[in-house]
């Protein structure tokens, strides 16, 4: 077992130290010694955690126009592989677009 089997001991260690890097500076006051035995084990697993459940907010403005992405039409390849594959509900929203040639 690891502490991340364990969202209740997690958020507890959270609430207390208030990150996960405090819970790691501060590793030896947790009181429980299989819980600091399992943190030590995890250190890189919970930091890589951490970091790919982090939200990206402060990236540059991209020199893109929005409006360009609008889907306005489709060609008859499209229709065919929603059908073929079952995409129902977007092979019939096809019809709103005009077809290409």
């Amino acid at each position: 077992m690891c502490i991340r089997d364990s969202p209740k001991t997690a958020c507890e260690l959270i609430k207390m130290y208030g990150s996960i890097e405090e819970i790691y500076k501060k590793i030896d006051t947790v009181a429980n010694p299989r819980v600091q035995s399992l943190l030590i084990a995890e250190k890189e697993h919970a930091l890589l955690s951490k970091q790919l459940a982090t939200l990206v907010s402060d990236i540059p403005e991209l020199p893109i126009d929005i409006d360009s992405f609008v889907f306005t039409s489709y060609n008859e390849d499209l229709k065919a592989f929603f059908h073929e594959y079952n995409f129902n509900s977007l092979y019939n929203r096809l019809d709103v677009y005009k077809r290409q040639s």
